[in-house]
């Protein structure tokens, strides 16, 4: 489910304020931060529902809280 997907990715309120104002996003992500950029990736790559995903540094844009979220979404 996609809304599950935003939540564990910690990017909901991102996504809901771009919807409701328009935003479009850019091909290569220019006009969002790195941290978005990084969320937004990490939840396509769960939206794809592989057997096995490898990552590395997976959250290495991201802030501690972010990071812990996120993590500990992937693994509920």
């Amino acid at each position: 489910d996609i809304q599950d997907i935003l939540e564990t990715v910690n990017i909901k309120d991102f996504a809901d304020k771009s919807l409701k104002e328009n935003e479009i996003i850019t091909q290569d992500g220019s006009n969002i931060s790195g941290g978005e950029k990084q969320r937004v990736i990490f939840g396509r790559s769960l939206f794809k529902d592989f057997e096995l995903l490898i990552l590395e540094e997976p959250t290495s844009s991201l802030d501690k809280e972010n990071s812990y979220e996120i993590i500990n979404g992937i693994f509920k």
